[in-house]
């Protein structure tokens, strides 16, 4: 009959601990990742819109 090594059970459990622990993180990078493009979009929006109205060089740095 085959019996498992204590060190084989607590590296198992080690193992998928870790596998869950690494699913969790994934879910979280792809929500961020999502939010992260939603945002992107609306920046790119708002640059592409033209300044009207406003005078540039209220808004940039001085050169020189």
């Amino acid at each position: 009959m085959y019996h498992q090594a204590p060190d084989m059970d607590s590296d198992f459990i080690r193992a998928w601990t870790l596998i869950h622990e690494l699913t969790d993180q994934l879910a979280h990078n792809q929500k961020m990742i999502s939010t992260l493009a939603s945002q992107a979009g609306l920046l790119q929006v708002r640059a592409e819109r033209p300044l009207s109205g406003l005078c540039l060089k209220s808004i940039l740095p001085s050169v020189g």
